[in-house]
């Protein structure tokens, strides 16, 4: 059995070496989607390129900084930055399908891309500013057309964040059935990787179609969730 760090980072266990990288309602089965976009085979196991980077998406560069300091909405009462996170996005403006510059520019921060190589259409972006590890953001699409698609909570500093049913890292399948509520189903799924289980949660009224996936460890307790379009938010390993 995995140890709970170990589980902790199953989500991202690549996108936990970009990181890395970088800084140097009812019940049911479901069936997990494909994984995203065919990968180089070149590409290593892991999911890493290894080498020299091909570099960031044009559209999300370190240089394209928002300067407007983040709403109040999205500060805890000492002050600290955090976020809540909801199935569609974050706040009323940074909604799932926004480029990464409309996105950040919502936010009122920068987006940096990580040096991560899956696909030609599957990467992933993090924010430059302090107090925001434990979160990074999917970005799919064409080079041309990337969008921002998904949300993951994980690691370090994901205690910060908190999803709109007020479930987060360390609430455990009693509280996730007990906020879902009459607004949204919860679906079950066994781990791909550990004895736990996925906790597919969607809101009732889901046009855009959208979820949150909450991962279980064996205790019923959540180690890491994401947020964000159902097919990308299905994919079990980023963008693998």
């Amino acid at each position: 059995m995995l140890s709970r760090s170990a589980r902790r980072h199953t989500v991202g266990t690549t996108l936990a070496v970009a990181l890395l990288l970088s800084a140097c309602g009812g019940t049911a089965d479901v069936t997990l989607s494909d994984p995203a976009p065919s990968v180089s085979e070149s590409t290593p196991p892991n999911g890493i390129a290894e080498g020299e980077p091909n570099g960031p998406d044009p559209t999300v560069t370190e240089t394209d900084v928002i300067t407007d300091e983040p709403s109040e909405e999205f500060q805890d009462e000492g002050g600290m930055l955090a976020f809540e996170v909801s199935a569609f996005g974050i706040g009323p403006d940074a909604t799932w399908g926004l480029t990464p510059a409309d996105f950040s520019s919502a936010l009122g921060l920068t987006f940096t891309a990580l040096d991560y190589e899956v696909s030609d259409e599957c990467t992933y972006v993090t924010i430059v500013e302090p107090g925001y590890d434990g979160i990074a953001f999917m970005v799919t699409g064409p080079a041309d057309d990337a969008r921002v698609t998904r949300a993951d909570v994980y690691g370090d500093g994901a205690e910060r964040f908190i999803s709109s049913i007020n479930v987060t890292v360390d609430s455990d399948r009693a509280d996730i059935e007990a906020n879902a509520g009459k607004d949204h189903t919860v679906e079950y799924a066994p781990h791909e990787y550990t004895d736990g289980q996925y906790a597919f949660v969607t809101p009732v009224d889901n046009d855009p179609g959208v979820a949150f996936v909450f991962e279980l460890d064996t205790d019923g307790e959540v180690d890491n969730w994401r947020a964000g379009k159902r097919n990308e938010v299905s994919w079990v390993e980023g963008c693998l």
